[in-house]
């Protein structure tokens, strides 16, 4: 509360909270607008590629273009990690992050991790069960 609330009394400082309140959720409706236009443009150019490549990509050129992805994929994890490298107060902002944002990164992959091997673990033993009645 500052001092102009204390001489106006307590509607203005409804009218400021309101008035912030409203500047944070339009924001952040435009920062949400911002993620749905950079998705839908990555999802538009990842269709185009995979249009291009299922109907006019030569196959004789299907080594090459395999080769080049992984190039091109070591490449910008290479500069990810250059760029994350070169800022100062790294460590700070991944302390700052917390255990929540450790958590939800974490259990995803351990339940990636239990998924595949359960399904993989049936598959393989369903492979073995139909070997074993063929003979």
């Amino acid at each position: 509360i500052d001092g102009n609330c204390r001489l106006r009394g307590i509607f203005c400082c409804l009218r400021v909270s309101k008035t912030s309140e409203l500047e944070k959720v339009s924001n952040n409706k435009k920062l949400v607008r911002k993620m749905i236009g950079d998705s839908m443009q990555i999802i538009i150019i990842m269709s185009f590629g995979f249009i291009i490549g299922y109907f006019i990509f030569p196959k004789k050129w299907k080594g090459y273009n395999e080769r080049l992805q992984i190039i091109l994929t070591a490449l910008l994890i290479f500069s990810m990690g250059v760029h994350l490298g070169s800022r100062k107060d790294l460590w700070q902002e991944i302390i700052s992050i917390g255990w929540e944002s450790v958590v939800l990164c974490v259990l995803p992959i351990l339940a990636s991790i239990v998924v595949v091997y359960v399904l993989s673990t049936l598959v393989f033993q369903n492979k073995k069960r139909r070997k074993g009645k063929g003979k």
